[in-house]
This record gives C-alpha cells, sequence and structure tokens, in this order.
C-alpha cells in the first residue's frame, strides 16, 4: 500500500515537472507577465520605477543568485502608495524560499501602511513553475465608505487573478500570508488569506 503509494505520488511529481517545461508558461519572460498586469490596469498603473536588485537583496532579502530573470517594479513614491509587482524566474528549488521572504516584505509592508489598507491586506503572492509573482496593486478610487473602497479593491484583485491565471499554467492560489494582528480591522481582509501567528 505504502509503495504504490509512493509511486503514484512520484509520477504526478514527474508529471507536473514535465508540464512546466513544456507549457507556454516557460516561454513566457518576467516583463511580459508583468505587463500583463500593468495592461489590464492600464491608466491606474501605478509602478513606475523599476526597483534595483540591491533593494530586492536587502528589503525583500532575496538570494538574487537563485533568480534567472526578474522584473521588479514599485510607485516612485513607494512610502505613500504601495503599489508593487515583482515577478521572479527563480532556481526550482529556491520557489519556496523566495515565497517566504517575499510574505516577510509584505508583512513590513502591511505593518507600514497600517493594518486597515485594503490594497497591501489583500496582496497576491503566486506560483507557477519556477516563476514567483507578488503584487500589491489597485485601481485609482476616491471618497466612498471603507465598504465601498474594499469592494473596488477586492474587484481589482479579482481581475488581476483572473488574467493571472489565463496567463500561467497551474498557476497556486494566493500564498501571501497577513501577521495575525492585522484581521482586527475596519477593512476585512480575504478570509481565504492564510494568517501569520
Amino acid at each position: 500500500m505504502k509503495k504504490s503509494l509512493a509511486i503514484i505520488i512520484c509520477a504526478l511529481v514527474v508529471l507536473a515537472t514535465a508540464a512546466c517545461g513544456k507549457s507556454d508558461t516557460a516561454k513566457l519572460t518576467t516583463e511580459e507577465i508583468e505587463q500583463k498586469i500593468a495592461g489590464l490596469l492600464d491608466e491606474d498603473y501605478a509602478c513606475d520605477t523599476d526597483i534595483d536588485v540591491q533593494r530586492l537583496k536587502d528589503y525583500y532579502r532575496l538570494d538574487m543568485s537563485k533568480v534567472k530573470e526578474y522584473t521588479a517594479k514599485e510607485n516612485k513614491i513607494s512610502s505613500i502608495t504601495p503599489d508593487t509587482v515583482i515577478v521572479l524566474r527563480t532556481d526550482k528549488n529556491y520557489v519556496d524560499t523566495a515565497v517566504e521572504m517575499l510574505n516577510r516584505a509584505l508583512t513590513g509592508t502591511v505593518m507600514s501602511f497600517g493594518f486597515g489598507n485594503p490594497v497591501t491586506i489583500n496582496a497576491r503572492i503566486y506560483t507557477s513553475c519556477e516563476y514567483v509573482l507578488y503584487v500589491i496593486a489597485e485601481r485609482a478610487y476616491d471618497g466612498g465608505t471603507p465598504e465601498q473602497q474594499r469592494e473596488a479593491v477586492n474587484n481589482t484583485y479579482a481581475e488581476i487573478d483572473k488574467v493571472l491565471k489565463e496567463t500561467l499554467n497551474g498557476l497556486s492560489d494566493n500564498l501571501a500570508m497577513i501577521p495575525e494582528n492585522a484581521v482586527d480591522t475596519t477593512y476585512p481582509y480575504d478570509e481565504d488569506m492564510p494568517i501569520l501567528r
């Protein structure tokens, strides 16, 4: 029984790995993936400045020797506007570590912008084969109640989710995790997002 189960699991892993190598996803550059998000948000895309390698090493704590290709952008006034899109193509054995590092950076961002900010609380971290994506983005929104702002943010993220699922084969669920104390807020968070404890 155990041997049969082990063989089945090994076969699934081999098939999943082979699918990554043969998919259209493997042909995409990180810039093409980032541009899918930019194209969706159009004039509302606020990531207008490249993030340099040193910031990826220092703030995000990424081991850039394990990153084969990347596109990383943020708003030029990142202390006011949290919008950030990072697309990494990493060594396959570095994907999980990159997700962990990006979650640590997200925790810092959530704390900087306050636990009530629906844009940061609902951020996205995805994987697809050797790609890792980190997305904090919103459409321009003026006024309204907190509930209306939350709905606008959720709608924007739903659009981003759809575009990425259409673009990348085998896109993971959202792997972003928020700090445990972020749940006490007037802006409810995405209930599917895991909580760091």
